[in-house]
């Protein structure tokens, strides 16, 4: 009799989907449990946060899905799927302020801040320097 070894995943989450198929590519039967009406965790949208504005649930961690390395196993772009890059990739409402906006670069980013611009540089200059360093492509 052949063993497959079988797997149970509790969430179809972008974390729980990258589970369940790098198990099921490896030969593992595959399982998985979503209490929502759909798949994808985050990677929604919702109008029922804020009436009348849509807000992307999982914004902070779009941007950094096309340098996964677990993504990048799974090859997806052979399977159709097409990267995408939104003119703002994020923003956050500020109370009695203009939102602050993330830019496609730091230092279209940095030069939106004002006073603020050398710290966000300080702080992010690094990683973006440094990217496949920090999401282990080096």
């Amino acid at each position: 009799m052949d063993y497959q070894p079988r797997a149970v995943i509790v969430g179809a989450g972008p974390n729980g989907l990258t589970a369940a198929a790098r198990l099921a590519m490896a030969g593992w039967s595959v399982d998985i449990y979503e209490r929502a009406d759909w798949a994808g965790g985050a990677a929604a949208s919702s109008a029922e946060i804020f009436p009348g504005t849509i807000v992307d649930l999982g914004a902070a961690g779009h941007p950094f899905g096309v340098a996964s390395p677990a993504f990048r196993a799974l090859d997806l772009e052979s399977h159709g799927l097409r990267w995408l890059n939104a003119p703002y990739p994020m923003a956050h409402p500020l109370e009695g302020a203009p939102a602050g906006i993330l830019q496609g670069s730091l230092a279209d980013t940095a030069a939106e801040l004002g006073a603020d611009a050398r710290a966000w540089t300080r702080l992010h200059g690094h990683i973006v320097r440094h990217i496949d360093e920090h999401v282990g492509n080096a």
